[in-house]
Formats: C-alpha cells, structure tokens, sequence
C-alpha cells in the first residue's frame, strides 16, 4: 500500500512509489534511525519523532511522525498507524537561527576583542581567528589598501591555505 499523501509530498506517483522500500526515501541515518524506530513499534511503543526523507528532485524534507503499533487480539506485531505532519518550514527556521546566534557570537567575541585589546594589528589577528574557529571558515582575512595605489595588503590572515594569499594579486579597483 502507498499512501497517495505521502506519494505527493514526496514528488512520486502512487505508482512510482509500488514496491519500494520506506529506506528509498531517506539516507544511511535515516535508515539507521527508522530501523530502530520500527523495532520500538513492533515492541508495543508508540512515539512522536522527527524524520527526514529525500523528494524525487534530492531535496530534503522533514516530517513529524506520530505512530503507534497495531497489535492483533494474541500480541503479535501487525503493522502500524502513523501521521505525518510536514516540519519542513520550521526545520529551515531553526537552521536560520542558528546560523544566526553563531553570528551573534562571532560579532561578541569580536566585540570582547576589541574592548580588551588596545593593539589594532591584535585585534585585527584575533578577529581573523574568531572567524575561523566560530564559523568554519576555511580562510578568514582582512586587508588595507596600500597608500597611493590600488593594491590590497593583508594585515591580517587565519586558516587554512594562507599561501592562497601571496599568490594573488588583490586591487580595491579593476585595476590588473
């Protein structure tokens, strides 16, 4: 049995989906997690969880799954009943913020650096730094154009590949 729902929100016709696994529609850890949360089914459990599946097109979605076991009259597993509600638009909000406390405390940080340190090339360094370790940047650095040309001189430089940056030529301007 497909459930046309399911079918839709996934982007498969009933059809499409006849005969396929439920670990079609998700990655290693959601076969690993869905494998363990059928067991707890055929125990007897029901439970609410989160669940990401992957749509025809590759892209993720999230579910919140709420199922409880179907036990026949002598005990043994059945099967189960599930809903499924789409948590896709709130996944995407609580990555966004997130994403956005972690710029909220680089710029701290960066902040703190700035009241405690009276050496701008410090403070200039150690902003490099933050950056790199609080965000995951491969590469942070900061520059100062050159008096009387168009030229770009890094000040400042954390990371990774920090030979990256003598061998290019950088310009404030189009300038070669």
């Amino acid at each position: 049995f497909v459930n046309p729902k399911l079918a839709e929100m996934l982007g498969y016709t009933v059809n499409e989906m006849m005969g396929a696994s439920f670990f079609d529609f998700t990655d290693e850890e959601g076969i690993s997690i869905a494998t363990s949360k059928l067991e707890a089914r055929r125990k007897g459990i029901s439970e609410q969880h989160e669940f990401k599946f992957r749509r025809k097109d590759g892209a993720t979605i999230w579910k919140l799954i709420n199922t409880n076991p179907i036990i026949s009259d002598t005990g043994s597993y059945l099967g189960a009943l599930s809903m499924i509600s789409d948590i896709t638009k709130r996944k995407k909000a609580e990555a966004h913020i997130a994403h956005l406390n972690e710029v909220l405390s680089a710029i701290r940080n960066v902040n703190q650096i700035i009241i405690r340190e009276h050496d701008p090339s410090k403070v200039l360094q150690s902003t490099c730094n933050i950056l790199t370790q609080t965000r995951g940047y491969k590469l942070v650095w900061i520059g100062v154009a050159e008096s009387g040309s168009s030229k770009v001189i890094p000040v400042a430089q954390a990371g990774e590949a920090l030979d990256y940056l003598e061998k290019i030529h950088i310009t404030w301007d189009e300038s070669p």
